[in-house]
């Protein structure tokens, strides 16, 4: 399989600039143009613009979004925020490299959440304890391989919410550098 079908790099596609026009439905994450000149993090936050501003609107727990993510920034492949739910107790964002995809494994990339409750990760594998910036406890558990290969994940809590970021596939010191961009991109952020 193809690395860059496998793990999808972060851009957002010109000829969807029409659809970022049109309201945001839970479920649905309508993507923003962007120059892809423009640096990463900033990239990155025309990505999540429209699912964050529902999320602070709907959600009492902080966003923690990442500024970094491991691939290349290109038109070329370009990368999607889906907003699957949010409540006042939590939210759940999942990027894929199709719009509309529905959660399909081929076109899944990363799922980010936040909750007022602990998270629970589908696997079966130990969590491996993990420091995160400003000495944030976390951990990480490894992705497993059958007919597709799985999520890695790292968590934390923090301020009393939980986090979770899970990516396909991806090593301990890759997630753990995602993770500390989502942590600092929401210090001071309260609620």
């Amino acid at each position: 399989m193809n690395t860059r079908v496998a793990k999808a790099s972060l851009s957002l596609c010109s000829f969807c600039a029409a659809l970022a026009l049109q309201p945001l439905a839970i479920g649905h994450q309508a993507p923003t143009p962007v120059h892809p000149a423009a640096p990463v993090a900033q990239q990155l936050s025309f990505i999540f613009k429209r699912a964050g501003e529902v999320i602070q609107r709907e959600s009492l727990v902080p966003l923690r979004l990442p500024t970094f993510l491991p691939d290349d920034i290109s038109e070329k492949n370009p990368v999607y925020a889906t907003l699957r739910s949010v409540s006042r107790t939590g939210y759940d964002i999942v990027l894929e490299f199709q719009p509309d995809c529905g959660g399909a494994d081929a076109c899944f990339y990363a799922e980010l959440k936040g909750s007022s409750t602990p998270i629970v990760e589908e696997t079966e594998v130990a969590k491996v304890p993990v420091t995160l910036q400003g000495g944030i406890k976390g951990y990480f558990i490894d992705f497993t391989c059958a007919a597709n290969c799985g999520e890695s994940y790292v968590g934390w809590s923090e301020g009393g919410y939980y986090y979770s970021i899970g990516m396909k596939a991806e090593k301990m010191q890759t997630l753990v550098k995602v993770a500390n961009s989502a942590i600092a991109s929401g210090q001071g952020q309260k609620r």
